[in-house]
């Protein structure tokens, strides 16, 4: 098992870097990188179910998926030190690879791996989606500023151009920028959070 960085333009060194990064946040929250996947998964998985109250993913899960994003986030603060802010990536850009399914099976809670695997491919779908977000959102709101929070994770999105009332159009994920919450919870990661924000700006823009 190993990780490996998705990262264009990233050299082998600096790629090495990256994953060293990683690797470094999961030694300090005494976790494996495995465990860091399984706990995204089950986060992706109640998404996927609309978050039904009574099948949250339980507390140590739920922590797991924080030092997946954060060992994320780290990796590509290592990998693209120095890079034009344009270049650097913002959706996620780790994965496991060599990682035999009876590994997976080994390590997943028992009595809940055959409702885990069925998830797995709805997953691994959303998840390729979502890495392509970002690119989508800049090409939608090209004159737009975007702004994207990672802990908790929420999305900004402005119109240069002032609305009717001479006022910037500005709309958000979760918080909105009177401090009101537009959702109970944040979203479960980034590129949700930017979808979110680029709707609500999009159906605001051109209403």
């Amino acid at each position: 098992m190993e990780l490996r960085l998705n990262i264009e333009g990233a050299t082998p060194e600096e790629l090495a870097r990256g994953v060293a990064a990683a690797e470094a946040v999961f030694a300090r929250a005494g976790i494996t990188a495995l465990q860091g996947a399984e706990g995204l998964f089950a986060l992706e998985g109640w998404d996927i179910k609309g978050f039904p109250e009574d099948d949250k993913p339980t507390e140590d899960e739920d922590q797991a998926a924080t030092v997946w994003l954060e060992a994320d986030e780290a990796a590509t603060t290592a990998c693209c030190a120095g890079w034009p802010e344009d270049n650097i990536p913002r959706h996620q850009v780790m994965e496991l690879i060599n990682v035999p399914r009876t590994k997976l099976q080994a390590e997943a809670i028992p009595d809940t791996w055959p409702a885990r695997k069925q998830l797995y491919p709805d997953v691994v779908k959303r998840l390729e989606v979502l890495a392509q977000v970002e690119e989508m959102a800049r090409k939608a709101l090209s004159d737009w500023t975007i702004e994207i929070d990672r802990d908790p994770c929420d999305a900004h999105v402005f119109d240069p151009a002032a609305g009717e009332d001479g006022e910037e159009l500005r709309m958000a994920a979760w918080r909105d920028f009177d401090g009101s919450l537009l959702m109970e919870k944040p979203p479960a990661n980034p590129a949700i959070a930017l979808t979110l924000a680029m709707m609500r700006g999009q159906s605001m823009h051109f209403e």
